[in-house]
C-alpha cells in the first residue's frame, strides 16, 4: 500500500482558513456525464486523470484548489496520512434546475475516510462547466450531498453515516473555490471543520436499573441571509430489563439555530440543543 500524500488536520488563528478564489467558471469540459457505468467513468474523468495517463480536462483547477482542511485557534495541528486508491465516483447529485455536484474519491485516510476532489458542475449545450472546486475528506457510506443557498452565501451539505451517526460536513463556495467551512459556535467554541450532526442517539444509565435514551435530530435548511438548522431532542427513560416496556418519562424539545457565513467561516447564533432544554410534563429537567 503507498503513502502518496499528507492530509494536515488542524486548527488556524480566528478560525479563518486562507481562501484562494477561482473564476467563477474555473473549467470546461466538452461532453458531459450519465446514466450507468460510462456515465460514471465520465464523471471521474472531469476531475481526475485516467488509467492511461490522459489528464483530466480540470488539471490546472486542480492544481490551484484550495487546502482542503480549515483550522482554529489553539489546537495543535495533526498530520494524517492518506493512501492512494483507484479513482471512483462516491456521489453525484442532479437536481432539476440546480446545479449538480460530484466527489470523486482518490485517497483514504488510515480511518477508514474518503478523500478527493469535489465540485459543482453546470451541464451547459457545450458540455460541463465547473462552477466551485475543492477537496472534501470524510465517510463514504450512504451520502446525499445538496447545495444550499442564503443571500450571496452558496453551502454545499455532504451527509453520510459515521458509524450509526448520520453528519452532514459543510463547504462554503468563494468564487470558484469550494472551501470546508469552519463553524464558530458560542457554546462549543470553533469547529474545524464544520460538522453538523443530524441523528444521533446516545444511552445513559439512570437510578433503578432504568436508562435514559436520547434522540437528537436535526435538519438543514436555507433562509434569505443565513441558513438554518432545526434541531429536535427526544429523551426518554427506559427499563433496561425489559426495553419493550412503556417508557417512564418522555421529554421534548425543538430549537433553531442560523448559521451566517463570513468568508469560509459559518458563524451560529446560539449553540446546539441539550438536554437541559428538553421539557416533559413536569416542565425542564
Amino acid at each position: 500500500m503507498r503513502t502518496v500524500g499528507i492530509l494536515a488536520l488542524g486548527f488556524v488563528s480566528a478560525c479563518a482558513p486562507s481562501l484562494r478564489p477561482l473564476p467563477t467558471t474555473v473549467c470546461h469540459h466538452a461532453g458531459g456525464g450519465g446514466a450507468g457505468s460510462n456515465g460514471d467513468v465520465a464523471w471521474t474523468s472531469l476531475l481526475v486523470d485516467d488509467d492511461e495517463g490522459l489528464r483530466s480536462s480540470c488539471e490546472r483547477a486542480l492544481a490551484r484548489t484550495p487546502p482542503s482542511v480549515p483550522r482554529c485557534e489553539g489546537a495543535p495541528a495533526i498530520e494524517q496520512l492518506l493512501f492512494a486508491i483507484p479513482p471512483r465516483l462516491v456521489a453525484l447529485a442532479r437536481r432539476p434546475g440546480e446545479d449538480d455536484i460530484v466527489w470523486v474519491a482518490t485517497h483514504r485516510t488510515h480511518e477508514g475516510a474518503l478523500s478527493g476532489p469535489i465540485a459543482i458542475v453546470r451541464p451547459t449545450e457545450l458540455g460541463l462547466e465547473i462552477q466551485g472546486l475543492g477537496t472534501h475528506t470524510g465517510p463514504g457510506e450512504q451520502v446525499h450531498m445538496r447545495i444550499l443557498r442564503a443571500g450571496t452565501a452558496t453551502l454545499v451539505a455532504i451527509e453520510s453515516a459515521l458509524g450509526e451517526t448520520r453528519v452532514a460536513d459543510l463547504l462554503v463556495q468563494s468564487g470558484g473555490a469550494l472551501v470546508p467551512a469552519a463553524l464558530e459556535d458560542p457554546t462549543l467554541g470553533c469547529q474545524a471543520p464544520a460538522r453538523v450532526v443530524l441523528r444521533r442517539t446516545d444511552v445513559h444509565p439512570t437510578a433503578g436499573g432504568w436508562r435514559e435514551r436520547r434522540v437528537r435530530t436535526a435538519t438543514l435548511h436555507e433562509d434569505a441571509s443565513a441558513f438554518v438548522v432545526r434541531e429536535h431532542l427526544s429523551v426518554e427513560e427506559v427499563d433496561s430489563d425489559d426495553p419493550d416496556a412503556p417508557v417512564r418519562a418522555r421529554r421534548e424539545s425543538d430549537r433553531v439555530r442560523t448559521l451566517t457565513a463570513t468568508g469560509a467561516r459559518l458563524r451560529a447564533d446560539r449553540g446546539p440543543i441539550d438536554v437541559e432544554h428538553a421539557t416533559g410534563a413536569d416542565g425542564p429537567r
